[in-house]
């Protein structure tokens, strides 16, 4: 089991490091606050998401377990509400690892998703693509250029003259908005326009 003690430890000085996690597709990249890095494989993973309390604060908990190990990441509990001594919730383990709750909330609709790519809008996919590895990035963009190909055939095709059309730029605008701020969205985004484009050949 990955341990995260040093983390707990200060978290409960009031030090709340984070936990940085990346979606690689079939596993997750975490690396710790003291730098360590680890992946934890997906397949096969039993999954359980619910609230908890950890240095007596609400927290959101998200507990993965294959026979492999255990991996058990949280809120950021400074930011629940004090949790009162007769509340009836489980406690989070001291090893638990701090995420931010938007990065939290990515990752829980990724793993309730079945950790598929199937399904999703290009909206799901910018979103999923802030918190994708490199490799996964791209493959997350050229499903976001298919879709957005898709969506653009039944009125003429995506391509005008060449280029790409205003209105294949307008539904990949969900991930152009993402990659202003995001790395890895924009690795998605350089997809996404490199797959249409290559419909035009």
């Amino acid at each position: 089991m990955l341990r995260f003690r040093s983390v707990a430890r200060k978290a409960s000085e009031g030090a709340r490091l984070r936990t940085r996690v990346e979606i690689g597709g079939a596993e997750l990249l975490l690396t710790l606050p003291d730098g360590r890095e680890w992946a934890f494989a997906l397949e096969g993973a039993d999954l359980a998401v619910g609230d908890a309390t950890f240095t007596q604060r609400f927290v959101r908990h998200l507990h993965l377990e294959t026979g492999a190990g255990e991996l058990d990441l949280i809120t950021p509990p400074e930011q629940g509400a004090i949790a009162p001594r007769a509340a009836q919730l489980p406690r989070a383990p001291d090893q638990a690892g701090i995420v931010d709750r938007p990065v939290f909330d990515i990752l829980v609709e990724w793993l309730l998703g079945g950790g598929r790519l199937g399904g999703r809008t290009i909206e799901d996919l910018a979103r999923l693509a802030r918190l994708a590895s490199p490799a996964f990035a791209v493959v997350i963009g050229e499903r976001a250029g298919q879709l957005a190909l898709e969506g653009t055939w039944p009125f003429g095709g995506p391509m005008r003259g060449g280029a790409i059309g205003d209105d294949l730029r307008r539904r990949l605008q969900p991930l152009e908005s993402a990659a202003r701020d995001s790395e890895r969205a924009g690795y998605a985004l350089v997809a996404a326009l490199s797959a249409c484009a290559g419909e035009s050949r």
